[in-house]
């Protein structure tokens, strides 16, 4: 991967400058500046298949951007301005181009750290389907890839040939990054403290250059780096043969990724073909963490785009080896991880408020709404700083803001940052926007909250309509879906139930066709249509919707994705609906044991579940029962939801009836 800076003459003489690019060379020694523009261009040209990191002065902006994405080698530009509203010309101008991250000079050497690391962590996929591809193809490719796979097995030096493999290995090293004093450092503390199978993994998760050249060799399938690197790619092999997970359970892994639309489009066409990784693939079990590999802004047609992988991993297969080292990583714990991709902690930066805001999102998905507060109060107080008050990122962040309003239950206030929010979308997009029509989403889910169900229709609809414009009225959007589902939603309150069926299943049939199996979204979307059900007490109806879609889901997901136990949980719903308070217990019992697996990534689901499981028992008369699960989702209440919030309040007074009415059967039997 080479970096490129394109830069103005007149900051060659500019100490600050100067020093940037000493820093830039330290992560980077394939480092190349210009000051002419078409030069260049040219010398992008010249690089085949080679990735780009490509730094550019804002005086150039306009002249590069109308013709970069020609190239796709190019993954990422980082512009380099001085004054804050430039990045607000950026986004106003250029909707539509690669990757590009407005940034100041102080930020540079942060970002590019960061964006550097992604691309470094980035397999490369070989697909080979012996019906699919022709027979040329298929002979040509798949032999490549056995042969890497071959000589790595075969490439383990003999003990007697350890020091020399070792040895070759570090000259290369230190011949690659002669001029790099940080690098050197780091190939000395290797010397001094690397241990056959024991730190292998740490070595290779660390951001450095054992990572970097052990990574490219294997991706490239580099012959030369890989028989150099030998030594060290057969110790790494052999401690994650040594960690190699036990349990017989499929478990669900996650990837943030970026790649070129050419291998999306493969993957596409390949489906059910053999995909074989050429590397050692890292993942996480927290699908939030693989998110934010993604949170780059990118445009539908840049050349390179953002995939989620979800990765169904049989731990019991012989021929692959999965490997937990977070024990053995450089960073023991998810936070740290996602602590890694935030540059400047301390500095309030935008580039630090956008990461800062991810952070936010998560803590909402995680039900941890005094986190999710403080985080998005930090991001609005750093963006009214730095920007005009009618910038769309103040209100992106006036939405954060009042999400977590609405979810503790203060309505009037998410309906007020909702409509500042709408008010600067409007002034600053002019026409109609995806934005805008997000806006009116949300302002309509609060009114429908705050019983105003004509209002919220309202806003719907026009949502509804921007969407269709901007999409095409045959276009499959998940957008389209929750505006679909949001409007059926007021149709149930208006008992039209007809009416509101119709809109959840033209919603769920897209999003099943467009989100991946067991998404949260299409989860909460079954409990609308049960709902419908139930309340018409069509519990024959609701019953056989859910055991189609366990039915469904089977044979795609493990038997402790938590979809099945969103699923079991609706059906217990339906048994408790209809008095059937021995089938529902059960069920319910059913879905937390399964819920549990994920502790605190499904806390609202668990206490879904706790609660039922507590008014289950209380119609058994089983109130000492129903006092533990009441207590067991208080203890959850207190580690999520801000003090003053209804929901501890509402357990509260549950446990408080419940043990009157514990005593009082208590006393009727002493009698």
């Amino acid at each position: 991967m080479k970096l490129i800076w394109l830069n103005t003459a007149k900051n060659e003489n500019n100490a600050d400058y100067r020093n940037t690019r000493d820093e830039l060379r330290k992560i980077n020694q394939d480092q190349k500046t210009f000051i002419d523009l078409n030069e260049c261009i040219n010398y992008i040209k010249t690089f085949g298949e080679t990735k780009i990191l490509l730094i550019i002065d804002e005086t150039f902006l306009d002249n590069v951007l109308h013709q970069i994405d020609a190239f796709e080698t190019v993954l990422c530009i980082f512009i380099v301005y001085t004054d804050h509203r430039y990045d607000e010309r950026i986004h106003r101008k250029y909707a539509t181009t690669v990757v590009t991250i407005p940034t100041q000079q102080a930020s540079l050497v942060q970002l590019v750290k960061h964006r550097t690391r992604l691309e470094l962590e980035q397999p490369t996929f070989s697909i080979f389907d012996e019906d699919q591809k022709s027979a040329q193809d298929f002979k040509a490719e798949f032999p490549r890839y056995l042969w890497t796979r071959i000589l790595i097995d075969v490439l383990r030096p003999s003990p007697n040939r350890r020091e020399q493999a070792m040895k070759e290995m570090l000259d290369i090293c230190k011949q690659r990054y002669k001029t790099n004093e940080a690098d050197l450092k780091e190939i000395e503390t290797f010397c001094t403290t690397y241990e056959k199978d024991k730190n292998a993994a740490y070595w290779y998760t660390k951001n450095n250059f054992v990572h970097r050249i052990v990574n490219a060799a294997l991706r490239t399938g580099n012959m030369d780096y890989l028989y150099c690197f030998r030594f060290f790619i057969s110790d790494l092999s052999e401690q994650l043969r040594q960690e190699r997970l036990t349990s017989t359970n499929k478990i669900i892994l996650y990837r943030g990724q970026r790649i070129t639309k050419f291998e999306i489009d493969s993957l596409k066409q390949n489906v059910r073909s053999f995909i074989a990784i050429n590397g050692f693939l890292s993942t996480t079990r927290e699908r939030e963490i693989a998110i934010l590999f993604l949170r780059q802004g990118l445009s539908e047609t840049s050349p390179i785009q953002s995939v989620l992988f979800e990765i169904t991993a049989d731990s019991s297969l012989k021929s692959v080896i999965f490997a937990d080292i977070q024990h053995l990583n450089e960073l023991t714990k998810a936070e740290s991880y996602i602590n890694r991709m935030l540059p400047m902690t301390t500095a309030d930066t935008l580039e630090n408020a956008a990461f800062l805001a991810e952070m936010g999102c998560l803590h909402i998905r995680r039900y941890e709404y005094q986190k999710a507060n403080e985080i998005f109060n930090r991001v609005y107080a750093t963006r009214k700083h730095l920007l005009d008050e009618n910038h769309p990122l103040i209100a992106r962040s006036l939405n954060d803001l009042a999400a977590v309003f609405f979810f503790i239950f203060d309505i009037n206030k998410a309906i007020e940052y909702n409509k500042k929010a709408l008010s600067i979308d409007r002034q600053f997009f002019l026409t109609e926007h995806i934005l805008i029509a997000k806006d009116l989403i949300y302002l309509g889910k609060n009114y429908e909250a705050n019983g105003e169900p004509d209002k919220a229709l309202n806003h719907f609809d026009k949502a509804l309509k921007i969407q269709i414009r901007l999409f095409g009225s045959t276009t499959e959007h998940h957008n389209i879906a929750t505006a679909l589902w949001s409007i059926g939603l007021i149709y149930n309150k208006k008992s039209d139930y007809k009416r509101a069926l119709d809109n959840f299943m033209k919603a769920l049939q897209m999003y099943e066709n467009t989100l991946p199996c067991g998404h949260d979204l299409t989860m909460k979307l079954f409990l609308a249509i049960v709902e419908n059900y139930v309340v018409n007490e069509n519990f024959h109806s609701a019953s056989e919707f859910c055991e189609t879609k366990l039915a469904q889901y089977h044979p795609n997901v493990e038997p402790s994705h938590p979809s099945i136990a969103k699923i079991r949980q609706l059906m217990g719903y339906i048994a408790f609906k209809s008095n059937k308070y021995e089938d529902a217990f059960r069920l319910f019992e059913e879905a937390l044991q399964l819920l549990k697996e994920h502790n605190q990534h499904e806390n609202e689901s668990i206490l879904d579940c706790l609660k039922y499981l507590a008014e289950t028992e209380k119609h058994r008369d089983n109130y000492a029962e129903a006092l533990i699960y009441l207590g067991e989702a208080y203890n959850i209440q207190k580690n999520i939801y801000l003090p003053n919030q209804p929901q501890i309040a509402e357990t509260l007074r549950q446990q408080t009836e419940f043990k009157r009415q514990s005593d009082k059967l208590l006393n009727i039997k002493i009698k």
